[in-house]
């Protein structure tokens, strides 16, 4: 609705109700009232509140359904629930389904081809495959302010580079991480292990075959940092991957290793939480990329203070093989 977008906009600036006001030349009482879905202002009021928040009125009257995309690029079917957010002027929408804890709470649904809109978008979306991004996810179930949208290094710098996502959390070998090709902002997370995953009692044998190209293991796609690790380790012995499923992060890959009784990629602080075995291949820093254009967007700024919040690195401490030194310095 009208009032839900205009705090959008305005929430993304950074501004105060009373700044917007002032800006407006409009009362405090007013924009909150607007803001509310209780008023709807007349023509002047609304062309004035639109230009304060650099946009037009039909943009603040355009629910953007018949734009919406996927935050990794993947089609929306009729029927799906889905969490909301703008990534500046563009709507984008991350399916969310029935968990083990039960119902996650939804923005909206694709119906017809056009997403319905249950309420006003949530805040800053972040892609990645760090153990961050499981702690984000719960708490944007309990409101707005995060969409944590698991994927891996690839997908959320493709996602990043192509405006579908305010920050994507990549990870890679100190000084040898992808490079971007757009300008960009880094956030130092943390550093931890990657490598291979698996029931203590296979031995550490079953680790040899793997990495000696004999033993298929539980995998994930190219793009993963984890992944290319793997690669790298079995290159080196003059062997090539014997093969194995995909999963579509680490801990659901751990989480496989553990069910099936079989080796999979994963980092260390998820194999440790799953009563696996651990196998080192790399160390690798995981950084929050932000795109430098976005710098003074309120959503991209939320989403820093949420990840480096103290409360944030007191969960994080708690990970056993998570390192958080210098988290939350800026790399240059």
């Amino acid at each position: 609705m009208f009032g839900d977008r205009v705090a959008h906009a305005r929430e993304r600036l950074g501004l105060t109700q009373a700044r917007l006001a002032e800006l407006s030349g409009v009362s405090r009482q007013m924009v909150s009232a607007v803001e509310a879905n209780r008023h709807l202002p007349r023509v002047d009021a609304g062309q004035a509140m639109a230009a304060a928040l650099g946009m037009s009125v039909a943009e603040l009257l355009d629910d953007g359904s018949a734009g919406v995309v996927g935050v990794l690029g993947q089609p929306l079917a009729d029927g799906c629930r889905m969490r909301l957010s703008r990534v500046g002027d563009q709507l984008v929408a991350w399916p969310v389904s029935v968990t083990e804890e039960g119902w996650v709470p939804a923005d909206g649904i694709m119906d017809g081809g056009q997403v319905h809109a249950r309420g006003r978008p949530s805040g800053a979306v972040v892609v990645g495959c760090d153990p961050a991004i499981g702690l984000l996810s719960r708490t944007g179930e309990r409101g707005p302010g995060i969409v944590a949208v698991p994927g891996s290094s690839a997908a959320g710098i493709e996602s990043l580079e192509s405006g579908r996502t305010h920050g994507a959390i990549v990870h890679g070998p100190p000084g040898a991480l992808p490079q971007p090709a757009i300008a960009i902002r880094r956030v130092h997370l943390a550093r931890w292990q990657v490598g291979l995953g698996g029931p203590a009692e296979l031995g550490r044998q079953a680790f040899e075959e793997v990495l000696d190209g004999r033993r298929p293991a539980i995998q994930r796609d190219e793009g993963a940092g984890s992944q290319q690790a793997l690669l790298r380790a079995v290159a080196s012995r003059g062997a090539t991957v014997a093969g194995g499923p995909l999963a579509a992060g680490h801990v659901a890959a751990a989480r496989r290793a553990a069910q099936d009784g079989a080796v999979a990629v994963t980092i260390e602080p998820v194999a440790h939480a799953m009563g696996l075995a651990f196998h080192p291949l790399e160390v690798h820093v995981a950084q929050l990329w932000l795109r430098a254009a976005d710098a003074a967007d309120g959503d991209a700024g939320r989403l820093v203070e949420a990840i480096t919040s103290p409360a944030m690195q007191r969960q994080l401490r708690m990970i056993a093989g998570y390192d958080l030194t210098d988290a939350g310095s800026l790399v240059t």
